[in-house]
């Protein structure tokens, strides 16, 4: 009975802490001859061959390795990532973190959901940002004409014309405009179309129809922008138009030929038709512009592109080996286990069903 007794104390206790004790031993060891290895691989390369590494086309390497970081080339601790893709089967979801003080160093003590959920706030924030340029910034008519008619006091002879003009028809001055009390605001529709995400790799050939020369990423439908309205302000054409129609509506009989002012006008009122309607208010008469209501600004999909060439990008940060591929601006990289993976462009023998070849 002792005997049984010792022996099962030896399997339950025993057993498994030493095993656990040799385990450590061997992954201590491990990682030790891989650091030797490393360090012979960067003072000679030559000592190696292919055999040796771990290689993945671009295709096979974003199955493979889940979440890549658009950075500079030749990424350091401190580099800004401006962009952080994450792969899911045959889609990538792509998140804008441009503007932030979002750094690799940062990402090397994040969990993989950690990284995501930062990203994901930044790229909200920064479509909140371009909502909030464009939804609070109304376009004040009166403070423009206002400058308008300042900037008609350079030219002198037009200036005493116009003032003549004003007294003569007895029409209100630019600076007392103050009939006109409301701002004109710009609103955004609260839908957002869905994201594709899907994504396309093509290759290019070189001259001899031989190898890969580069390869364009293309992300279909990977972020949302605001129909024609990428920037504050850039409301700007039709703001142009407003100005114009209310300038002449005061003062367009005073141009010598009424036609030329009838032409323009109907123009005017043409253009903002397509973005926009008059309506009738309390304060304003039809087709004056502060009866004019701009059409709500739709949200839309734009794709994203990069273009990778055969050099690949390298670099040990901390205990952290990054790898990827140069592209125009920067480089895209991946957290990889260790110097010894290698990626390359797939080449014109690929069967794979996102990978095209000069796009067929």
């Amino acid at each position: 009975m002792r005997i049984k007794t010792n022996l099962f104390f030896f399997i339950i206790i025993v057993l498994p802490f030493t095993l656990l004790i040799l385990t450590g031993c061997n992954d201590s060891q491990r990682e030790a001859n891989l650091a030797e290895k490393e360090q012979q691989l960067q003072d000679n390369p030559r000592n190696f061959t292919e055999d040796d590494f771990d290689i993945y086309t671009l295709s096979e390497a974003f199955e493979k390795y889940t979440i890549w970081f658009d950075t500079e080339q030749n990424p350091t601790r401190s580099s800004k990532i401006n962009s952080l893709l994450v792969f899911d089967d045959e889609q990538v979801h792509y998140y804008n973190t441009s503007g932030n003080d979002f750094t690799i160093e940062d990402v090397l003590i994040m969990s993989e959901k950690e990284m995501i959920e930062q990203a994901q706030n930044f790229s909200n924030e920064k479509y909140q940002k371009l909502e909030s340029s464009v939804t609070e910034n109304p376009i004040n008519i009166t403070e423009e004409l206002k400058l308008e008619y300042d900037y008609l006091k350079e030219d002198e002879y037009f200036f005493e014309e116009f003032e003549m003009a004003i007294h003569e028809y007895q029409l209100p001055h630019p600076e007392d405009l103050d009939w006109i009390t409301e701002d004109i605001y710009l609103e955004i529709e609260d839908d957002k179309p869905a994201l594709l995400n899907h994504y396309l790799l093509d290759i290019t050939l070189d001259s001899y129809g031989q190898q890969s020369e580069k390869i364009d990423f293309e992300i279909q439908e990977a972020l949302y922008t605001l129909t024609d309205y990428t920037e504050p302000r850039l409301f700007f054409e039709e703001y142009e138009r407003l100005l114009f129609l209310l300038f002449n509506f005061e003062y367009g009989h005073m141009i010598d030929n009424p036609s030329i002012f009838d032409e323009a006008y109907e123009s005017t009122l043409q253009q903002l038709n397509t973005v926009g309607t008059f309506e009738n208010t309390d304060q304003s008469a039809l087709q004056h512009p502060q009866s004019f209501i701009p059409n709500q600004i739709s949200w839309q999909t734009e794709n994203k592109e990069f273009t990778f060439d055969s050099a690949t990008n390298s670099e040990k940060i901390f205990d952290t080996t990054f790898l990827g591929f140069n592209h125009q601006k920067g480089s895209l990289i991946t957290a990889v286990e260790n110097m010894f993976v290698q990626f390359q462009l797939d080449g014109p023998d690929t069967n794979r069903k996102n990978v095209t070849i000069e796009g067929k």
